[in-house]
């Protein structure tokens, strides 16, 4: 488990020990609030060429490979979306690793034309991830999410009690998610973010504010090992399978 520190660290705060670029040039905001709004995202990647928050693939293949792999016999056949999927070199080192069954997501067009250009082994595709009509129900096996959600909590105010207007966009996001899961599914979730504040968004209560509006599985595993140490949420949907337990 997590520090109980009872503040959330920003992305700014921590990126120098958990991601890496080609570029020297600092595109962080002076305003953290502006890591929510597009305009920020399409004039960085306009000048960035890569950056990968919160780490590499290889840094968590170790913790991420089991579940993504638990129901396939071949990396070929998990059909895995990556949500918010920036500039990063996760799907490209994962496609090397055998995953070639990857869609990239993204709403900001100018990292999706870039990136279109840069793989174009792989499928980009420019959606918002609260809106994602554009698939169809029960489409992935995998959805991954590597600091994503991050971004979209940046002005939710107090950790313990965040603004309506947040929990209402989590919400979106994890009902999309949901829905585009194939049945045993999986939303696979790399966050800044302690469990204990995470867990508010990705386990929205419907109405009475007691229920969960999702019937998917929840637990999160902390590795110590990268950067300061970050929690790997897992989420399944139903019909349940037994997770894999990590020995890491």
């Amino acid at each position: 488990m997590s520090s109980q520190n009872t503040t959330e660290t920003t992305p700014s705060q921590q990126q120098q020990h958990t991601s890496s670029s080609s570029e020297s040039q600092n595109f962080e905001p002076e305003n953290t609030h502006d890591y929510k709004h597009k305009w920020y995202w399409d004039q960085r990647f306009e000048k960035e060429e890569n950056y990968d928050w919160l780490g590499t693939f290889q840094q968590w293949k170790p913790y991420l490979e089991p579940y993504l792999t638990a129901h396939h016999d071949s990396k070929q056949q998990v059909k895995i979306l990556i949500v918010g999927c920036g500039n990063s070199t996760l799907s490209e080192d994962m496609y090397k690793d055998g995953y070639h069954s990857i869609t990239n997501m993204d709403y900001s067009h100018t990292v999706i034309e870039k990136m279109k250009i840069k793989h174009p082994n792989m499928e980009w595709v420019e959606m918002d991830m609260m809106d994602m009509k554009g698939f169809a129900d029960g489409t992935f096996d995998i959805v991954l999410d590597k600091g994503t959600m991050d971004a979209l909590v940046v002005d939710a105010g107090d950790p313990w009690d965040p603004e309506p207007h947040v929990r209402e966009q989590t919400c979106k996001m994890c009902c999309e998610v949901y829905r585009i899961l194939k049945p045993s599914g999986r939303f696979l979730q790399i966050s800044f973010s302690q469990p204990h504040f995470r867990k508010i968004f990705l386990n929205p209560k419907k109405q009475d504010g007691e229920t969960n509006l999702l019937d998917w599985s929840y637990k999160s595993i902390h590795v110590d090992e990268i950067g300061f140490g970050y929690p790997l949420f897992i989420l399944q949907k139903p019909p349940f399978t037994s997770l894999p337990s990590t020995t890491h």
